[in-house]
């Protein structure tokens, strides 16, 4: 008889890695499925390191995760006016350490298919590196930050989608600001923090749009500006409308 999960949770987020270890600790059978090959959601997915500092003053889940970051070489990269921009790659590490201290039930690198559901279980489908293949369980929850899961169980907005994409610069130009826009601009220990954001993206274009924007900003930068790009997102940060 196939195996069925108590929980299964898309998305190894923070909110992901701290409902999971909640739900472990209360006796239930947890698995994480992530779509990409690493930890921390958003924070390390899309970049969207920089965070209003109140979003870890509690609970401790977050408070401890904060103060593991802190501990570490560049972990806390800027911290003024209640924000605090922390470094992806420390966020990343502090996410593996969570995942190996509480002997976490983690699968990467997946790509969503299919849910079905019944009364007694949803059956979920996804698709890895050997092929395709389906996991049972009692509860299935969307904790990844960008909803991925929305498309299946939501009917997404098809045309009016907001993308925004963070990265980090070598150096950063008043001209090369100007040129391309930036929402935000940082400077900080591990080079300059931006955010480019685009508007009015069709649901079925995000990723196509995404790396046509990143392409754009990368090469733009280097080639009008002999700037470089020193750490790029895999995703961006999806500011989503449902009706």
């Amino acid at each position: 008889m196939p195996k069925i999960y108590d929980t299964i949770i898309w998305g190894a987020s923070l909110n992901g890695l701290e409902k999971a270890v909640r739900l472990q600790k209360a006796g239930r059978d947890v698995l994480i499925l992530n779509k990409f090959g690493f930890p921390g959601g958003n924070f390390t997915e899309a970049l969207s390191c920089l965070s209003d500092s109140s979003e870890f003053a509690d609970p401790p889940f977050r408070q401890d995760f904060k103060k593991r970051v802190e501990a570490l070489n560049f972990g806390v990269l800027y911290e003024q006016n209640q924000q605090v921009l922390m470094h992806p790659e420390a966020l990343k590490r502090v996410g593996w350490d969570i995942i190996k201290d509480n002997g976490l039930q983690v699968i990467f690198h997946l790509t969503p298919l299919k849910i079905q559901e019944d009364d007694e279980k949803v059956d979920f489908t996804v698709f890895g590196r050997e092929g395709a293949f389906t996991f049972s369980t009692r509860e299935l929850l969307d904790m990844s930050d960008n909803r991925f899961l929305s498309a299946f169980r939501d009917q997404p907005d098809r045309y009016n989608n907001q993308i925004r994409i963070n990265c980090f610069f070598k150096d950063l130009t008043p001209e090369m600001e100007d040129y391309f826009g930036f929402e935000t601009v940082l400077e900080t220990r591990a080079g300059h923090f931006t955010r480019f954001v685009q508007s009015g993206v069709a649901w079925d274009d995000i990723e196509q749009q995404f790396n046509r924007a990143l392409d754009e900003l990368a090469l733009g930068a280097w080639k009008k500006f002999g700037v470089r790009m020193l750490i790029m997102p895999v995703y961006p940060e999806l500011a989503l409308k449902s009706h």
